[in-house]
């Protein structure tokens, strides 16, 4: 792995939790819209109401990423998601990835980068 190019800043832990918490409760708000919505309107589907909230819950942050470099959360805290050899935002494919691998680790990888003394490579 090379070296970015520029200075790299890698946002606090406690920077992270707070952009994480804020996308969540954005999603529940996003949520509670579509299902309040949904109530308005009658003729929608069973199927197509559960279809859109679960649309919302897994393309939120994948999609944002991809297009953005960041989701409202990141935004607020002034953080971004960028490939480090490229200074790019990620596509679709490696976002989606990400935001699995962030779902299934949960908390539990923000808390391992507490016992790390270095957790990144050429930051200074």
């Amino acid at each position: 792995m090379t070296p970015p190019k520029e200075h790299s800043f890698y946002p606090s832990i406690p920077r992270r939790v707070v952009a994480a918490l804020m996308d969540q409760m954005l999603v529940i708000l996003g949520a509670a819209v579509f299902l309040s919505l949904f109530k308005t309107f009658d003729s929608i589907p069973f199927f197509w109401r559960h279809v859109s909230v679960l649309s919302l819950l897994f393309f939120y942050e994948p999609a944002l990423v991809c297009c953005r470099g960041q989701t409202l959360g990141h935004q607020v805290m002034k953080m971004r998601v960028l490939d480090l050899r490229t200074r790019a935002s990620l596509g679709l494919i490696r976002s989606f990835l990400r935001f699995i691998i962030k779902t299934l680790l949960g908390w539990f990888s923000l808390a391992m980068l507490f016992l790390q003394v270095e957790v990144r490579p050429y930051t200074t």
